[in-house]
C-alpha cells in the first residue's frame, strides 16, 4: 500500500484533519501523521526536524503535506501571517530538495489570511454566530483571549456537538483538494 505522510503542528490540528479523512472517506490510501507539538511555530521551518523523514519521502512515502497555522504577523514578524509563513514553507521544501514531493497548506481565516485552525473553523459559521461567540469571549472571564486558541476550539466543539465541522462549506475546499491531491 502507498503511504503518504502529513505534517501538522499539534494534537487539535491532528484530531481535525482525521475528521476531514473519515468525512472524505479515505479509506484506500494510508496517511501518517507527524505532529510537531512544539508551541514553536518556527520548529515547523527547521530543516532537521525534517532530517529523519526525508529519505523517506519518495520511497516509503510517495508525497508530504505540511499543514500548519498562519498565525500573525504582530506577534512574530519573521514567521508569522501569511506571506511570511508561504515564503519560508516554499524555502524549506527547495533546501529540503523535495519540490515534486512535498506540498502545504497553511490554516487561517481566508479572509484575512491570518490566524490558525480555529479561524478557519470559525469563518465557516454564519455570521451571527461568529458574533456571538466574539461577544461570550468579550464578556468572560477567560485569560488570553487572543492568545488561546483552545478556548476557541472548546467553545466550537460545546456549541456545535452533532455537527463538528460544516466541511461542504467554500472555505475547506482547498484544504480538501491538498488532500484528495495526496492518492
Amino acid at each position: 500500500m502507498v503511504k503518504y505522510l502529513i505534517v501538522c503542528e499539534g494534537k487539535n490540528d491532528k484530531d481535525f484533519l482525521e475528521e476531514l479523512l473519515k468525512h472524505l472517506q479515505i479509506f484506500n490510501i494510508d496517511i501518517n501523521f507527524l505532529g510537531r507539538d512544539s508551541k514553536n511555530k518556527s520548529s515547523i521551518f527547521k530543516q532537521e526536524k525534517y532530517d529523519s523523514k526525508k529519505e523517506e519521502v519518495g520511497s516509503l512515502y510517495k508525497k508530504m503535506l505540511i499543514i500548519f497555522d498562519s498565525d500573525y504577523e504582530k506577534n512574530d514578524v519573521k514567521y508569522g501571517g501569511y506571506i511570511n509563513s508561504e515564503e519560508k514553507i516554499k524555502l524549506l521544501i527547495i533546501d529540503l530538495g523535495l519540490e515534486n514531493l512535498v506540498d502545504y497548506y497553511i490554516v487561517c481565516d481566508p479572509i484575512t489570511k491570518e490566524g490558525y485552525l480555529e479561524s478557519l473553523i470559525l469563518s465557516t459559521l454564519p455570521e451571527e454566530e461568529r458574533k456571538c461567540i466574539k461577544l461570550f469571549l468579550e464578556c468572560s472571564n477567560f485569560k488570553d483571549k487572543e492568545k488561546d486558541k483552545a478556548i476557541y476550539n472548546q467553545i466550537y466543539k460545546l456549541g456545535y456537538p452533532n455537527k463538528p465541522y460544516d466541511f461542504s462549506h467554500p472555505y475547506f475546499e482547498k484544504l480538501i483538494e491538498k488532500i484528495k491531491n495526496l492518492g
